[in-house]
């Protein structure tokens, strides 16, 4: 993170984000994301949230719902399976560009825990309930 000086939302599997900075996986959430800030600049605007399912629940959802399209099945294989992060990336940015209210809920329904991803952003962000009106 360079200082932009805007908060900034980083989101990691839980079950991966030990692995990234070195600790090890029964360490607490405290340690995990302090660890995690280490380098930020300033590392305060940095607000880390957990996916407690995996990111694979996500992509899964989204290609079995049809609610993301212009994607080749080469991507989807990559970023399921090969866990790709560009192929990733380029998946997630179509679907928040795309999906609507509509598709919003329905991956809420198959995916429990991403309701649940979209409160903590929102607190993260400070944006309360205005925030969560748009989901």
């Amino acid at each position: 993170m360079q200082r932009s000086f805007a908060t900034v939302v980083a989101v990691y599997d839980h079950d991966r984000a030990n692995r990234v900075v070195n600790l090890p996986g029964d360490a607490c959430m405290t340690r995990l994301r302090e660890a995690l800030a280490k380098g930020c600049e300033p590392a305060e605007l940095l607000r880390v949230v957990f996916v407690n399912r995996n990111t694979e629940s996500l992509l899964l959802a989204l290609r079995d719902g049809g609610l993301v399209t212009g994607v080749t099945d080469e991507s989807w294989r990559l970023a399921i399976d090969q866990k790709n992060l560009n192929d990733r990336d380029v998946i997630l940015l179509a679907a928040s560009r795309t999906a609507g209210a509509p598709a919003r809920a329905d991956l809420v329904q198959r995916v429990p825990s991403f309701g649940y991803l979209i409160a903590r952003v929102v607190r993260a962000l400070g944006l309360g309930d205005e925030g969560a009106a748009g989901r």
